[in-house]
């Protein structure tokens, strides 16, 4: 379906400025999903957090950003509650008028559908790249290695915050294999690293896109050390498949350092976990049990979850929560931990040897 925005001068503006690296341009999101539907000028709380123009701590639009980047202030909308009455669809649109009962922000959506609904639940989307997210109950958390301090969800007068820590490379590596021909089908990783007892000493640094919290060096480059004459594609697999929960656990060491919550076990979703090579390992990495759910699409049953308690579908948030199921639960190994601790040491020392890449050849 086509969406006319009717000012395209208004609208090239808002692409032109806001548009947070590796998040996307939110608030064009907002214009097509509700103000083109509806009429309605408005975004979530949520969806306002993840633009990086919302201040969460004075929970207004940041008047500092605004000044920074030029924007008319009278460009950005009302924010108002995650669930509510946002409005009905043009009749014209659909044939008949349609409610809208909730907007959520992807990863707020993901966290709230995979039940992560108590202070210190934890759950990681494994999809194009990484979101390891932490829900922080009513406190806002400000991180000094790079950790996004966003919001989860307002709904009822309940205002939830969440941590958010990110890697941008994850599918996008796998992805990658195959295009080069790696692997005919991304399934096959599996097996091909389960092929190999380990990686051989071959390391895999993913910075397609930069290195992220807690490394943060968008300069660092992308590419493989250790390669040698006994070096088979499965090592390389393997080694690719191992540096993605090596950035997992970059993160999930920075939570340990600035949170005192008590993590138990991680729920995950996305495209990716359902490698189970990746999701062992994750486990063993962290010594926390890893919850795969039968379905990877959390962030659209988020939204339908807070959208059916809006309309009254269900009474309670506990109502909810029954309605996920765990299709498998990954135990960790503590052995295969230790064995790994020399290997992620090593992969820290590839990336200072692979960051500030493109800073030095300039």
């Amino acid at each position: 379906m086509e969406f006319v925005i009717p000012n395209k001068r208004i609208a090239n503006r808002i692409a032109a400025y806001v548009h947070v690296p590796q998040r996307g341009p939110i608030l064009v999101d907002e214009w097509f999903q509700i103000h083109e539907l509806t009429g309605r000028h408005v975004t979530d709380v949520s969806n306002a957090a993840a633009t990086g123009l919302f201040d969460p701590f004075l929970m207004n639009w940041s008047t500092l950003m605004i000044s920074t980047l030029k924007i008319p202030p009278g460009l950005f909308p009302k924010v108002v509650d995650s669930s509510g009455d946002f409005g009905v669809t043009h009749k014209s649109i659909f044939g008949v008028e349609i409610p809208i009962y909730c907007s959520m922000a992807d990863q707020s959506a993901s966290l709230f559908g995979s039940g992560c609904l108590n202070t210190g639940d934890l759950k990681i989307t494994l999809g194009t790249g990484t979101f390891v997210n932490v829900n922080s109950g009513s406190k806002v958390h400000a991180s000094i290695s790079g950790m996004y301090p966003v919001i989860g969800w307002r709904i009822g007068g309940e205002l939830v915050y969440m941590i958010e820590g990110t890697w941008n490379d994850t599918g996008s590596i796998v992805e990658w294999a195959k295009q080069i021909g790696f692997v005919d089908q991304i399934a096959e990783t599996v097996d091909m690293a389960n092929s190999v007892k380990d990686s051989d000493g071959v390391l895999f640094v993913p910075a397609f896109s930069g290195l992220h919290a807690p490394i943060n060096d968008y300069t660092a480059a992308t590419g493989f050390i250790g390669i040698g004459p006994t070096t088979k594609k499965a090592h390389i697999i393997r080694a690719m498949l191992e540096s993605i929960v090596y950035g997992i656990v970059l993160i999930f060491d920075v939570l340990n350092r600035e949170t005192y919550h008590l993590y138990d076990k991680i729920r995950v979703d996305g495209g990716l976990s359902a490698n189970d090579f990746v999701l062992q390992l994750l486990a063993d990495l962290t010594g926390l049990r890893v919850e795969r759910a039968t379905t990877t699409e959390m962030s659209i049953l988020g939204v339908a979850f807070v959208a059916g308690l809006q309309c009254g579908m269900w009474k309670s948030k506990k109502d909810v929560y029954k309605l996920r199921k765990v299709e498998r639960t990954f135990v960790p190994n503590f052995w295969n931990k230790m064995r790994y601790l020399p290997m992620i040491n090593h992969w820290k020392q590839a990336l200072e040897r692979f960051g500030r890449w493109y800073t030095d050849l300039n």
